[in-house]
């Protein structure tokens, strides 16, 4: 019954401050995923620090929904061996 599911909804994720070794963590788990293509589970805590206003996606990561990846990350560099961190992520549909 995918009509009463909550799909295609947008999630942007930002890390600022990324060491560079964090960095590359990114980038394999964005090719382990066969970048846009394979869906994945976003982890709750992945939130901890979120200071947004829109509960409901904080809700839905909670749930377990899967997600596949938008775009590539975009990775800048904000100083040496740092970096700021921007996933885009696209809900596809639940996990259970």
């Amino acid at each position: 019954m995918y009509g009463s599911k909550r799909i295609n909804r947008k999630l942007q994720l930002t890390y600022a401050n990324v060491a560079d070794t964090e960095v590359e963590k990114f980038i394999k788990h964005y090719s382990d995923a066969s970048g846009t293509l394979n869906q994945f589970n976003v982890p709750s805590g992945t939130l901890s620090g979120w200071g947004g206003v829109e509960t409901q996606n904080v809700m839905a990561i909670e749930k377990g929904l899967q997600y596949r990846y938008a775009k590539p990350p975009v990775m800048t560099q904000v100083a040496k061996d740092r970096s700021t961190v921007t996933v885009d992520l696209v809900m596809v549909t639940d996990a259970s």
